[in-house]
């Protein structure tokens, strides 16, 4: 959740993140974020992206961090899809890859981000109170 009590998923902490997060006063509009060390930045609104989509997708994160091998998970199956992610264990912890494609699946207009492991604990935490807030 934002400061605002907007749901929002984040991956990524500090110097490098990635956020989906519902547009204010548009409950069925979501926004992509990302930030790497202030120096390169991106923000776009998705188009297109249901709300169940968005359920399966955070489902699927959830699923793939019980087990303790490397799962790659796209925000949606189809050709607009705005965001890959591909999650590593790292010890006890996962770090993330992450694909920002604006105009869909674009392998020229597209933003690849490493992101430092995050504890599993703390994530599986975070993407379980988006989840409930999604419902």
């Amino acid at each position: 959740m934002t400061e605002t009590g907007t749901p929002q998923l984040r991956l990524g902490y500090g110097r490098a993140e990635v956020a989906l997060s519902v547009v204010p006063g548009h409950e069925d509009h979501w926004r992509l974020t990302a930030d790497w060390y202030g120096e390169l930045s991106a923000d776009f609104e998705v188009e297109g992206i249901e709300p169940d989509e968005v359920i399966a997708f955070t489902d699927r994160l959830i699923a793939g961090m019980d087990g303790d091998e490397a799962f790659t998970t796209r925000l949606t199956p189809g050709r607009n899809n705005p965001l890959t992610v591909r999650a590593l264990p790292v010890e006890d912890a996962f770090a993330f890859l992450a694909q920002l494609t604006p105009n869909g699946d674009d392998a020229v207009v597209h933003l690849d981000l490493d992101l430092d492991h995050v504890a599993a604990d703390e994530l599986r935490t975070e993407f379980q109170a988006f989840r409930r807030s999604l419902a």
